[in-house]
């Protein structure tokens, strides 16, 4: 935040998860924890940066057709995974396509929110 102070303002993006707001479903509490901390850092970051003119946001995904869902579930866990989310799975442009638009001017007036793109399997 040090450079964007001197520089007179920013803007700053983190990749939280879903599973920070809700929790997980397969036992991975370290990783649910780091994301509910990290959702609970923008906030505080948030709150430091208004009189910076730096705003501090998060976006949330759900389950991302990537190749790191590849990597961690089989193709028939995917099937039925999928089955969870009501528009199905995102892709890495519909998180892109968020953080573009946090890091822009037009969000301007923005901090200390979680944008969730999870294709609404969580509503909040």
């Amino acid at each position: 935040m040090e450079i964007m102070r001197k520089q007179g303002g920013g803007r700053i993006v983190v990749v939280a998860s879903l599973t920070g707001q809700r929790g997980t479903e397969y036992g991975q509490v370290h990783y649910a924890a780091s994301k509910g901390g990290q959702i609970a850092l923008v906030k505080t970051l948030a709150r430091v940066g208004t009189k910076y003119k730096i705003t501090v946001n998060a976006v949330a995904p759900g389950s991302i057709d990537s190749e790191m869902l590849d990597n961690f579930v089989t193709p028939e866990k995917k099937k039925e995974l999928a089955k969870k989310f009501p528009l199905g799975f995102g892709t890495v442009d519909d998180v892109g396509a968020a953080v573009v638009y946090l890091a822009s001017d037009e969000a301007r007036y923005i901090t200390g929110i979680t944008i969730d793109i999870n294709g609404g399997m969580y509503m909040r």
